[in-house]
């Protein structure tokens, strides 16, 4: 078994997350274990001196933990610009710990994933299908996901309510296919490479 500890943003994410590592386990045929996330805040709090670090050796206390996984949403920053300034910061803070330091992203927000499979998980007759069809093309260009699938549900979307339970309904084979950002997340989890993790996926 691997065990992770995750770093997460907000607690609908330190909820959903666990699920979602262990589905995404499953899917390649591993077992992957998440401690209990801590919730740090977004990237401007993260990005301050010394805190990341902080965090991340908080983190890495657990003795059976082979590395730290610190999964945020993007939201209207560049991919580029949040590696350049975490991951050296992540990788260092782990690896006086003994431990491998992680960084992957959420392009815009977590329910960006959500919305990329929506009518694999959730009835087709309960969707607003006008509303979908104007974010389904690209969800993570979108800024205010948590919005749009208040707006394609017709309900209001409660992450502390709602992330989790979706998050067990998604088809990750259909989210792997479709999402960059996702298949980023699948390659830190699994320490595959995407062309590995494709022809896994076609046997299956």
């Amino acid at each position: 078994m691997t065990s992770i500890a995750l770093i997460v943003e907000g607690p609908g994410d330190a909820i959903a997350f666990p699920t979602l590592v262990a589905k995404t386990g499953r899917l390649f045929d591993m077992d992957i274990y998440v401690k209990r996330p801590i919730i740090a805040g977004d990237f401007r709090k993260l990005s301050g001196s010394g805190i990341i670090e902080r965090y991340v050796s908080l983190a890495s206390e657990h003795s059976d933990v082979e590395s730290v996984l610190v999964a945020i949403d993007l939201d209207d920053l560049c991919v580029l610009d949040v590696q350049n300034a975490f991951r050296d910061r992540i990788t260092g803070a782990a690896n006086t710990k003994g431990k491998l330091g992680r960084l992957c992203f959420c392009v815009r927000e977590y329910e960006a994933w959500l919305i990329h499979s929506i009518e694999e998980w959730f009835p087709e007759n309960s969707i607003n299908r006008t509303s979908l069809d104007s974010y389904q093309t690209e969800p993570e260009s979108i800024r205010g996901a948590k919005e749009a699938l208040t707006e394609i549900l017709g309900k209001k979307y409660k992450p502390t309510v709602h992330q989790n339970d979706y998050t067990k309904k998604m088809n990750l084979k259909e989210l792997f296919r479709k999402s960059r950002s996702y298949r980023k997340f699948c390659k830190e989890i699994t320490q595959l490479d995407y062309e590995a993790m494709r022809i896994y996926l076609s046997d299956k």
